[in-house]
């Protein structure tokens, strides 16, 4: 019989807090101050600890490292992670067959590490945002379980017919918010993007924007560091999928300022290629290694990434969907491992925000759960070449059965690490009022 392990013990720590932060902000500052002093104004100035919780992925693998959980196995620890599988980290997308599908939209943490873990911080970021949105813990809890309920069931439907690979969350089977976010996805032009950051010259050419308060502009030596990466990035796409050289042709680029929330501070840039039947926007990130890191465990084969951070969540990316970006691919710039992929018009995040009642959040973790569970499956021993030689599917799903304990245990570990982050959040802001440096 397993037995639920205690809720997690939260503890007030603010020197290893504002120690880890600036641990972890200083490797950016030479580069981007900038963008570190917008990311400790967001998580300082919100209503909520949910947008600290979002940037701190790597306190939240530093408490894994010492807190187990009573479904997990050695085996299981071979599970590619999303890594950072938090409410703000899905969202809609046209796949590379036309298709608007939905399902977890950031790759910046993928790598090797126990499946819970994905389960876990969503689960806690369901606490913290729920309260945010003034819905009662009794919500909150159905929702847990209906997460843990649905990445359960669907798993087992995985199992021996290799049916993950043929698995969507679309318009037709989905409901509330997730098919909302979808219904966006299929109706979004797919220029959006580049008419909001480009304009066509008289020969019919798009340029950025110069006055753009997204984008900066570039030195000669960082432009030149950019052209002269892309070779290496055309070669990192998959022969079948790689464009003519002329498609890579660089007409402009831009610095991205004031992006996102986990990834602030790392180096961002847009670049417009000449495409084909018109310009495409590229955007190139610094890639760093996976916070999961942090939580000990198995380590990525050489061979699975090369030793290239970019590389790592680009094939991170492949293992976790289906018709994934055709564009996705690494890249050096300046001595930095960058992951690269295309900015699609199409794209549409799913948003937090608009999960106002139990109800809707009890509906949209209903599809959470299925769409961790299809990526976890899809990056198992038989969805690529490029996909770990391991049966993870059946490892989970033997080891959880049919036990309504683990959704007990899951419960209990969202509550009790939502204290951790509040406490957390609240070190980080006493510290930062006090003038620590935490850069």
């Amino acid at each position: 019989m397993i037995h639920p392990i205690p809720n997690f013990v939260a503890r007030s720590r603010p020197s290893w807090v504002a120690g880890q932060l600036y641990a972890h902000h200083h490797q950016f500052a030479a580069h981007n101050r900038a963008d570190l002093k917008i990311r400790m104004e967001k998580m300082a100035n919100a209503s909520s600890a949910f947008p600290f919780f979002r940037a701190t992925a790597h306190l939240f693998y530093l408490d894994m490292a010492t807190h187990p959980s009573a479904f997990t196995t050695e085996h299981t620890a071979y599970t590619w992670l999303t890594g950072d599988a938090h409410l703000g980290n899905f969202g809609a997308r046209r796949d590379s067959s036309g298709t608007a599908v939905f399902g977890i939209a950031d790759f910046d943490e993928g790598y090797f590490g126990q499946y819970i873990w994905d389960l876990r911080r969503l689960a806690a970021s369901m606490v913290l945002l729920g309260r945010q949105n003034h819905i009662a813990d009794g919500g909150i809890t159905n929702a847990i379980q209906s997460l843990a309920g649905a990445y359960e069931n669907r798993l087992a439907t995985f199992r021996g017919d290799r049916s993950e690979l043929r698995f969507r969350l679309t318009e037709d089977n989905t409901s509330g918010v997730v098919q909302d976010t979808i219904r966006r996805a299929a109706q979004a032009s797919s220029t959006r993007l580049l008419d909001k950051y480009t304009e066509r010259n008289p020969g019919g050419l798009r340029r950025f924007v110069d006055a753009h308060e997204d984008l900066a502009p570039v030195t000669a030596g960082t432009r030149g560091a950019l052209l002269a990466a892309m070779d290496n990035y055309a070669a990192s796409i998959p022969p079948a999928l790689r464009q003519g050289p002329a498609f890579y042709n660089v007409l402009d680029v831009r610095q991205r300022l004031g992006a996102g929330m986990g990834s602030l501070g790392k180096m961002r840039w847009y670049l417009l290629l000449q495409g084909n039947d018109d310009q495409v926007l590229l955007e190139a990130k610094q890639a760093i290694p996976s916070a999961v890191c942090g939580a000990g465990g198995p380590v990525m084969l050489p061979e699975t990434y090369g030793g290239h951070e970019g590389c790592r969540q680009a094939r991170t990316q492949r293992a976790h969907q289906v018709d994934p970006d055709p564009m996705n691919g690494w890249t050096m710039v300046e001595g930095m491992h960058c992951y690269v992929h295309q900015k699609s018009g199409s794209e549409r995040d799913f948003d937090p925000q608009d999960l106002t009642t139990a109800g809707k959040l009890e509906t949209a973790a209903r599809y959470l759960g299925m769409a961790l569970a299809s990526a976890h499956a899809l990056a198992d021993q038989d969805a690529d070449s490029e996909s770990p030689r391991y049966n993870i599917i059946k490892h989970i799903t033997e080891l959880l059965g049919s036990s309504s304990s683990f959704q007990q245990e899951l419960v209990s570990f969202a509550y009790g690490y939502s204290v951790q982050v509040e406490l957390d959040w609240q070190a980080f802001r006493d510290a930062r009022r006090a003038g620590t440096a935490l850069y």
